[in-house]
């Protein structure tokens, strides 16, 4: 696999020696990041909680929206 080295923000679509390529992997395939309202509440939520680990479970100091956020889906059914 050919390795691509960049210096901007990587999209669904990266150009690279005057190529259009699809990129298909990372965070944000399917381009949530593109979303305003998104990218809004990202920001609110790093003013909020900051950019720590999530790794809460292992932590003796946690953050209360981790456990929330399971419950939340744990309530959840697939349909």
């Amino acid at each position: 696999m050919k390795t691509f080295y960049l210096q901007n923000k990587i999209n669904r679509k990266i150009i690279y020696q005057d190529q259009v390529l699809h990129y298909f992997s990372g965070t944000s395939y399917l381009g949530i990041d593109l979303v305003p309202e998104f990218r809004e509440n990202l920001i609110i939520g790093m003013d909020q909680y900051g950019l720590n680990h999530g790794l809460s479970r292992i932590n003796n100091i946690r953050l209360q929206i981790f456990e929330e956020f399971e419950e939340f889906f744990a309530k959840k059914q697939v349909r």
